[in-house]
Parts: structure tokens; C-alpha cells; sequence
């Protein structure tokens, strides 16, 4: 909407995550996962670390789950007896376990991370036929960029946050959003 299209004429970096609780199901196993769902530059600060198998050296990466594939973490992993290369249902679709997720610079403790982490595609959220009326998600728009370009765009965006949004800056963030 407005905010984004203010974002990318600002030239501020920009990335999106939505994240919910489900269940993740790999043959007839079951499991509780906080889902993040992420689009392409996501995080915009720090970087995520994934591995090609669990308890493997893991490195870092500049890409997110591409359509189609998901990256668990090692207690997802361990608790669905899934390895990279295996098939994982959410909701209504099916995904391919892409990597063993191994940090996230930005995760916390929240309602959302409880349960283990299952990190998506946002273009695939839609396909799971998970998000409906009543479904209780967190939605978070990133912008990144020089300080006094953010400094700016919060000025701007104060005064039109609506119900249930927040502005988060480095002033005001979670301590790992900080450090990230």
C-alpha cells in the first residue's frame, strides 16, 4: 500500500515477513511450528545461517526459501524426522525441505517463537489456505537505510499508523533487533 510505495520513493531497502503459528505435518507426523513467511531481502540487517543437514557447519546466506521450499530448524527437523530433500505439508500445500535454518538475527521471544521455526516464501503463505478471518498474525513491513532517510520516514509515518500497527526503530526495538 502507501507506506510501501513511500518506502521504495525514499529509496530505503525494503523487505516484508509475516509470522503465525500451525501445524507442519511429514508422514503422519505432526508439529506445532511458528511460521515465518519472508520475502526477498529479508533480513535487512545481519544474516540468516543455514546448513545442509542437521548438527552440520552452517554458513551464511544472502537468499531466502525459494517458492516451494521451506527451511526448518533443528528442532523442527528432529521433531518431524525431516531432512533436507523431504516433503512437508502446511494447510492445503506442500513444500520440499530446503535447508536446516540455524540463525535468524532478528528472532526473539515471542508468542510466535515458541514452537519450532519454519521459514517460508510470503508468495507462498496464499497456497496453504492458512491465513483467514480470525487467524491471528503479526505482519511486519522492514525498511533499511541512511539515518536521517529512516529518521524521515518515520516522521512521516507517525501520524498515519492505524489500529494494531507500531513503528519500530533502533531507538525503540527489541534488544536482538538492535544488535542485528
Amino acid at each position: 500500500g502507501a507506506v510501501r510505495e513511500e518506502i521504495v520513493r525514499r529509496g530505503l531497502a525494503l523487505a516484508e515477513n509475516t509470522g503465525f503459528v500451525s501445524m507442519a505435518r511429514r508422514s503422519g507426523q505432526a508439529q506445532l511450528a511458528s511460521i515465518k513467511a519472508v520475502s526477498r531481502g529479508y533480513p535487512l540487517r545481519g544474516k540468516l545461517r543455514v546448513a545442509t543437514k542437521r548438527n552440520a557447519p552452517d554458513a551464511e546466506t544472502d537468499q531466502v526459501p525459494g517458492q516451494g521450499t521451506v527451511w526448518v530448524d533443528e528442532r523442527m527437523a528432529l521433531a518431524l524426522g525431516a531432512e533436507v530433500g523431504d516433503a512437508i505439508e502446511l494447510g492445503s500445500a506442500g513444500f520440499t525441505v530446503g535447508a536446516i535454518l540455524t540463525l535468524e538475527p532478528d528472532r526473539g521471544v515471542s508468542f510466535f517463537n515458541i514452537a519450532p521455526r519454519l521459514m517460508m516464501n510470503l508468495a507462498d503463505v496464499q497456497a496453504t489456505g492458512l491465513v483467514q478471518t480470525g487467524s491471528r498474525i503479526h505482519y511486519q513491513l522492514l525498511a533499511s537505510g541512511e539515518r536521517e532517510a529512516v529518521e524521515s520516514l518515520e516522521k512521516w509515518l507517525s501520524p498515519r499508523l492505524g489500529r494494531g500497527e507500531s513503528l519500530q526503530s533502533l531507538a525503540n526495538a527489541r534488544p536482538e533487533i538492535r544488535a542485528a
